[in-house]
């Protein structure tokens, strides 16, 4: 409950109603603990008895990869309940969402969720880094080509855009796209259109974006190095991941995750190796 920005007092509250009613008890020392009793009165135990007997429904959304995926991300910070938050806001709709944060603080993995956990979670996620994107391939890579448009062109490719029609398309430094890849992403946010290179045809795409920088945007726009209409469009919504020196005490259990998913790879038993 923690993990999903449950109110805390609404935690203890029902903590409490369980210590009066017989079936939980709270253990001495800090932080707070509680384990489970039975009820010394014999008509809350045949109540008991029966509730546990009944089998719970599980509905289609908690039997997903996605959302199992989702309860398995790690942080008890403030901060990344904040976040944890931000990604069921964004997953609610289609709209454009920008990540903000330094480079290695888990910006591809959280658009991933976005995508698993919204409606497009069928259709592909199509994952493109910028900054590894030049303007000779810009056009190729994210539209696509018919055969003959180049030389080495031997054959019809569908860009990376076409590729997420009714899936996400996830632009990673997006910050470094330059003045001419700017004005093409944005006719194509505007248009909802691409035109394969070398092709006559209009294409209707229907797809999200998602986007990354670890970059300052807003400070782009003001030196005229980004696009002011462009990035109003990339930015409806933007979620900013903190660094790990922000959200020290996750540390511990990011350290303890790790020790697990290492002797398990080393088949070990999991509670074989601790850290001191």
């Amino acid at each position: 409950m923690q993990r999903f920005s449950r109110l805390q007092q609404d935690v203890e509250n029902c903590l409490r109603e369980l210590v009066v009613f017989g079936v939980a008890s709270r253990t001495p020392g800090t932080p707070l603990r509680y384990t489970a009793t039975r009820p010394s009165d014999a008509e809350a135990c045949r109540l008991l008895d029966r509730f546990l007997a009944q089998q719970r429904t599980v509905s289609t959304e908690e039997r997903s990869p996605a959302v199992q995926r989702f309860r398995e991300m790690i942080g008890h910070d403030e901060k990344m309940l904040v976040v944890f938050e931000w990604i069921r806001t964004a997953a609610k709709s289609d709209i454009s969402v920008l990540m903000l944060g330094p480079t290695g603080s888990g910006k591809e993995v959280v658009a991933r969720m976005i995508h698993e956990l919204s409606q497009r979670g069928s259709g592909r996620f199509q994952a493109v880094n910028c900054a590894a994107l030049p303007d000779t391939l810009f056009e190729s890579e994210m539209f696509g080509h018919e055969k003959g448009a180049f030389t080495g062109a031997h054959g019809r490719k569908q860009g990376r855009i076409e590729l997420a029609n009714n899936g996400t398309l996830f632009l990673d430094e997006i910050g470094d796209l330059s003045a001419m890849a700017q004005a093409k992403l944005l006719r194509v946010l505007e248009d909802r259109q691409v035109e394969r290179l070398g092709g006559h045809d209009s294409i209707d795409v229907n797809f999200r974006l998602i986007s990354a920088t670890n970059r300052p945007l807003d400070q782009f726009v003001q030196d005229g190095r980004f696009r002011e209409d462009l990035y109003y469009r990339v930015n409806a919504f933007s979620i900013r991941l903190p660094t790990l020196r922000e959200r020290a005490s996750d540390i511990p259990l990011l350290a303890h995750r790790l020790l697990v998913r290492y002797c398990d790879a080393n088949g070990l038993a999991a509670d074989s190796k601790t850290i001191d």
